[in-house]
């Protein structure tokens, strides 16, 4: 399990959550709200060919990861959106309430990859 670069930071309306993901699928994110917990998890596939192969250096995490962050409950609990694009996630909570805690899915939206 690797663990993605991540900036957090509160704006006037809302809490902002971005991550370094290049490499990854869309299709290959989960991202979920579990009363203020925020859980990002996913896959980094290889993209190295098959065959024997004579290392010289390897920098770049592959596999699973999962972060998890705790977010403030004034807006853990309004609306949540998320965007992927040029392998940045960015992932926007804050604004009405909109929720009560739970167990929430929330969907990537725009953006290409």
């Amino acid at each position: 399990v690797w663990y993605p670069a991540t900036d957090v930071y509160q704006t006037e309306d809302g809490f902002v959550v971005r991550m370094e993901l290049s490499g990854v699928r869309r299709d290959d994110l989960q991202i979920v709200m579990q009363g203020n917990l925020l859980e990002v998890r996913g896959l980094r596939r290889s993209g190295l060919p098959p065959g024997r192969k004579r290392f010289h250096n390897l920098e770049i995490a592959m596999g699973p990861f999962l972060r998890q962050l705790k977010v403030p409950t004034e807006f853990a609990q309004g609306e949540a959106k998320a965007s992927y694009n040029d392998g940045i996630l960015e992932i926007k909570l804050g604004g009405k309430m909109k929720r009560k805690g739970g167990v929430v899915r929330i969907e990537l939206v725009g953006g290409g990859e």
